[in-house]
């Protein structure tokens, strides 16, 4: 949405194979900003139900879909994500609230590190 209001992109109910017959419940959105470095991609957290991580461009094409099997195992509700511009390369930072722990991600979706364990 922009600042007043007004709808700039819907992204569709996905049709990927964990879902099933379960909702679409998505608990926190991050872009990745052009300004500070990104692509303007769209990542949105799943927390509940299916536990994905979905990477969207910026007119709501599905790029991506992470699950967490990379390295740190499947995600269990990953509640919260942001993008971290703070270092020299952008990351992509999961909370994943059930497992407690956090995950970091690039921006192409690939596992750099555990941010913290049983936290």
């Amino acid at each position: 949405m922009a600042l007043d209001g007004s709808v700039l992109t819907r992204l569709a109910r996905l049709t990927h194979t964990q879902y099933g017959s379960l909702p679409y419940a998505a608990t926190m959105v991050a872009v990745a900003e052009v300004e500070q470095g990104g692509s303007d991609n769209v990542w949105v957290a799943d927390g509940y139900d299916a536990s994905l991580v979905h990477r969207y461009s910026a007119d709501g094409e599905l790029l991506q879909t992470l699950d967490g099997t990379d390295e740190a195992g499947l995600f269990n509700c990953p509640h919260g994500i942001f993008i971290d511009y703070r270092g020299a390369e952008l990351e992509l930072l999961v909370a994943d609230r059930s497992n407690n722990r956090g995950q970091i991600f690039d921006l192409e979706g690939k596992f750099k590190r555990i941010l913290a364990k049983d936290f």
